[in-house]
């Protein structure tokens, strides 16, 4: 009278078939038939890495807790990042990872992940990070003259500047 869920994978047809005896004369069949149609993915979890990224840095939107799949199906992840305003999305092959130099401090980057079975998808996860300070560089100093003495001024000369990687990717 019952079949388990777990053995009921999608696209099978079950029918149902009972006849009624009560001891003497048998009923007609009484039949029922049920289409077991795909079960979408349950959502996945989300986050940016790094969790407290800097300028200059990569981001990845990388998934926490995979997707479960009902009917035990292969998930496959999209990605979508929502870029800060005024700010372009670089050509990616990896849909996951925004590379190296594209973030700046202050800005507020979200990705969502979406995990699909080929046929049906989640609502959008989303995850989102600021992007926080990068110190500058120090810059390069020297002590002029290399060989200063007793009674010789000493000064301290600039070789090159302090860069500061909001300025300088």
């Amino acid at each position: 009278a019952k079949v388990p869920g777990d053995a009921l994978p999608a696209g099978d047809s079950w029918r149902c078939d009972v006849t009624a005896f009560d001891g003497q004369a048998t009923s007609p069949v009484a039949s029922s038939t049920a289409l077991v149609e795909n079960a979408a993915p349950i959502a996945p979890a989300a986050e940016v890495d790094p969790k407290v990224p800097k300028a200059g840095h990569p981001l990845v939107c990388a998934v926490t807790k995979e997707a479960f799949e009902p009917d035990g199906e292969r998930v496959a992840y999209e990605y979508r990042w929502e870029p800060p305003a005024g700010t372009q999305l670089p050509s990616s092959d990896d849909a996951a990872r925004i590379p190296a130099g594209v973030i700046r401090k202050g800005q507020i980057w979200r990705c969502q992940v979406v995990a699909t079975d080929g046929k049906l998808k989640t609502t959008p996860v989303v995850a989102q990070v600021k992007v926080a300070n990068t110190a500058p560089k120090p810059p390069q100093l020297s002590a002029v003259p290399l060989d200063a003495g007793p009674g010789t001024d000493l000064r301290c000369a600039f070789i090159s500047a302090a860069t500061d990687v909001l300025i300088n990717v």
